[in-house]
C-alpha cells in the first residue's frame, strides 16, 4: 500500500490565512443574519423542508449521542466515502489527505481540514484514520459521527489540547466559507470544505461540484 505524504508544516503566514479565512466565513453568516434582523425584526426565514431538516439532524446526533454512552453502535446518517479518482493523485498536499485516495475517510478528512483551516494544527494521517475507523466508516462515515466521536473522545486525538467545542446543522442551500458539507457526487457521497469560491477536498483547493445535502457549523477551541 502507497504511504500518503505528510502535509508539509504549515508557515505563520499560512496559519494568519487560514485563521482569516475561517473568520471571514463566520462574519458573513453574522452579518447575513444582522442584515436580515435589522431589516425584518427577525432572523432569515426558514423553509418547513429546512427546519424539519435542521430537527432530523438534531435528534440523529442525540441518538448517536445516546447509543455510545450504552456502548452501543451509533445511529448513523448518511455515510460518505468518497475516495480521490486515480487522476487526480498528486504528490504533496497543503491540506490533510488522510489517505483519502485508498480509504472511505473523507468525513473525517472534511473535519481534520475545518480544524487546519481555523486553528493553523494539522491531524496527522494515523490520527485521521483513526477517527474515521471510530465513527464506523468501513464503508464510509457520516460527519455527525465524525463529529461526535471528535467532540467525545479527543483525547484519543490530541492535538495541542485543541478541543471541538460545538457543531450543529446550517442551511446547506445558502453555503458560506468555513462549513463541512455533504455532497452527492455521480458515484458516491462525500465530503469536504466549503471555501471562497469553490471547496477543498482531496488534499486540494478546487471548483465546487456535488449537489449540497448536508452543512455543518463547527467551533474550535483550547
Amino acid at each position: 500500500m502507497a504511504v500518503q505524504p505528510r502535509a508539509k508544516k504549515r508557515s505563520p503566514a499560512q496559519v494568519k490565512a487560514g485563521q482569516a479565512f475561517a473568520a471571514a466565513g463566520r462574519a458573513a453568516q453574522a452579518s447575513a443574519r444582522a442584515a436580515a434582523i435589522k431589516k425584518t425584526g427577525k432572523p432569515p426565514p426558514r423553509s418547513k423542508a429546512q427546519h424539519a431538516a435542521s430537527l432530523k439532524a438534531a435528534a440523529a446526533g442525540r441518538a448517536a449521542q445516546q447509543a455510545r454512552r450504552q456502548g452501543k453502535t451509533p445511529v448513523s446518517s448518511k455515510a460518505r466515502g468518497a475516495v480521490m479518482p486515480v487522476e487526480l493523485v498528486l504528490p504533496g498536499s497543503a491540506w490533510p489527505l488522510g489517505c483519502n485516495d485508498l480509504v472511505p475517510t473523507c468525513a473525517s478528512v472534511a473535519v481534520a481540514c475545518h480544524l487546519q483551516a481555523a486553528t493553523g494544527f494539522t491531524m496527522s494521517d494515523e490520527a485521521i484514520l483513526k477517527l474515521h475507523q471510530m465513527a464506523g466508516g468501513d464503508n464510509g462515515a457520516s460527519i455527525e459521527n465524525v463529529l461526535e466521536v471528535v467532540k467525545e473522545n479527543w483525547l484519543a486525538f490530541d492535538h495541542r489540547h485543541v478541543r471541538l467545542l460545538s457543531f450543529f446543522p446550517t442551511d446547506e442551500q445558502c453555503l458560506i466559507a468555513g462549513l463541512v458539507v455533504g455532497v452527492r457526487l455521480p458515484h458516491a457521497g462525500h465530503a469536504v470544505l466549503s471555501a471562497p469560491g469553490g471547496m477543498v477536498s482531496w488534499g486540494r483547493y478546487m471548483p465546487w461540484d456535488g449537489e449540497p445535502e448536508e452543512a455543518w457549523a463547527l467551533e474550535w477551541g483550547f
